[in-house]
């Protein structure tokens, strides 16, 4: 089976554009659809036939689709023939196994897809930009074509999507060209403002050590990826960025002791990102606990009020002095013979007292 999928893999490659309708046909799929994949051109041919043969329907059948393969190598004109046992150690010869240079397709291969849906830039629940972007790298790793990871994104983006009608109606659209247009619709930087975000970063007030740490491992990476994209005005080579990533990091943290612990590790080049995850965070925990000590040792404050004995002076008892020397006062002045009225020192303490200043003897 597996000598099957290279032969036609191959032989659909070196098909005419009359020979992969033909294809279609016998396939069964409908009219409007091959005449859709004519107008667009070949790749989309192509990419149909390899829809229908590693669609989930065909994986789930009884022969695992084994029927379809050998009538689409029939279609194509191959020549080759399955192995029927594992002691057999040649296979017949056909012109289309012959100078192979792509990587072997693992047998029963479901199609590509993509693990989330593309919205629009910001919704939070729909996938990121990063995370898109590694997929798409994960699916050139594990040897599927271009047109098969660009088809997989296509039918990831959400339905109504603006970028998703543009990009179905676009021909000839190939990978490098989808990941531009990609990183345009989610609004990334360029490499050179990303730089210099990275250069001004600091620790927020309500953000760990280590969540700042992470925050600048994930701008490094983006910078790095955003350097080495199609079209970028900026490139920055590796160690550059690396280095200012430990400037950054050095001289954004906030806690004085987490940096003085961190400053060896940062100043070695040799230490990798996992190591200084590792040591940020047994430095924070050493110094919340450091912290925790202290304020079991320090006794507590306990702020006394003591009373002055003129607070405990009875009010009534002022407020009543204080009315009969105003009555004699006034009485006489109605003599016509205004006498000096003497008073006590407790008395002008008193009236002192209710006016809040201090008394001068």
């Amino acid at each position: 089976m597996e000598d099957l999928i290279d032969d036609v893999t191959k032989g659909l490659k070196g098909c005419s554009i009359e020979g992969l309708i033909d294809v279609l046909t016998t396939l069964g799929l409908p009219e409007d659809k091959v005449s859709v994949g004519k107008e667009r051109g070949r790749s989309e041919l192509v990419r149909l036939v390899k829809k229908h043969l590693y669609s989930d329907e065909m994986a789930d059948s009884e022969d695992r689709g084994e029927a379809t393969w050998k009538m689409v190598a029939d279609a194509i004109g191959t020549k080759g023939e399955v192995m029927e046992t594992k002691q057999e150690t040649e296979v017949a010869s056909s012109p289309l196994t012959i100078g192979r240079a792509q990587p072997e397709t693992t047998p029963w291969r479901r199609e590509f897809k993509i693990s989330g849906q593309v919205g629009e830039a910001g919704q939070r629940e729909r996938l990121s930009f990063m995370s898109l972007i590694h997929q798409i790298e994960r699916g050139k790793e594990r040897g599927y074509a271009d047109e098969e990871i660009v088809d997989a994104v296509i039918r990831a983006m959400a339905p109504g999507l603006t970028l998703r009608a543009y990009l179905e109606s676009k021909p000839q659209l190939n990978l490098p060209t989808l990941r531009r247009l990609i990183r345009s619709h989610y609004q990334e930087k360029e490499a050179m403002e990303l730089y210099h975000e990275l250069s001004r970063a600091a620790q927020g007030q309500r953000e760990s050590a280590h969540d700042f740490l992470l925050r600048l491992l994930a701008l490094k990476q983006k910078i790095m990826f955003v350097s080495k994209e199609a079209g970028s005005s900026f490139h920055y080579n590796g160690s550059l960025v690396e280095n200012m990533f430990r400037h950054s990091a050095l001289t954004g943290i906030l806690n004085e002791g987490i940096r003085n612990d961190m400053k060896p590790y940062l100043n070695d080049s040799a230490a990798s990102d996992e190591d200084l995850l590792e040591k940020v965070n047994l430095s924070a925990n050493n110094e919340t606990e450091r912290l925790n000590k202290h304020k079991r040792r320090t006794p507590a404050q306990v702020n006394t009020v003591q009373e002055t004995p003129e607070a405990k002076i009875d009010m009534n008892s002022i407020h009543k002095e204080i009315k009969a020397l105003i009555r004699a006062e006034i009485a006489a002045i109605r003599d016509g013979n205004p006498a000096p009225v003497r008073e006590s020192t407790a008395q002008r303490d008193n009236v002192t007292l209710l006016q809040g200043s201090p008394t001068t003897v």
